[in-house]
């Protein structure tokens, strides 16, 4: 073999072996931040017309209260459709504000997330019609 083809072929084994060292190392710090969340959604009273302060726990495997989420709420209706941000208030509580223009079930998603893992809940909201 030519040591110039010689040369190529080893630079290129070196490329590869250093390319899938660097996937492999990736791929388990990947692996090893996956998590365990229970989201809950607490139930309350939603009205029509009338804000609510939802309010969902986060919590991890150890059941300990998630602090440092980035935590969405996506909730569609036949009327329309309303979304939120919720705010971490303590231990793993994190509550928003929302304002239901229609009675009904809503159905909808909270979306929590701390880079690269995110959690997919599915909720169900009855809201119902106001009082006086």
């Amino acid at each position: 073999m030519q040591p110039a083809v010689q040369k190529s072929l080893n630079v290129s084994l070196v490329l590869l072996c250093f390319t899938l060292l660097l996937y492999m190392k990736y791929t388990l710090v990947f692996a090893s931040t996956e998590r365990d969340w229970v989201v809950t959604v607490v139930d309350q009273p939603i009205q029509v017309n009338h804000t609510v302060h939802l309010q969902v726990f986060v919590t991890d495997e150890m059941y300990e209260g998630v602090t440092n989420a980035t935590v969405k709420g996506y909730f569609s209706h036949e009327s329309g459709d309303v979304s939120v941000i919720f705010h971490h208030v303590e231990s793993g509580l994190y509550e928003a504000e929302a304002l239901f223009r229609a009675e009904g079930d809503w159905m909808g998603e909270i979306f929590v997330s701390t880079w690269p893992h995110e959690e997919v809940q599915p909720a169900l909201l009855s809201v119902e019609a106001g009082g006086l």
